[in-house]
């Protein structure tokens, strides 16, 4: 269960980080 919450919060953080440099680039 653990694993699945890490796993997600990954996701979600590489999600953002490729949104904010995606911002960043425009």
């Amino acid at each position: 269960m653990a694993k699945l919450k890490f796993c997600l919060l990954f996701t979600a953080c590489v999600y953002i980080c490729s949104c904010l440099q995606h911002l960043l680039l425009v």
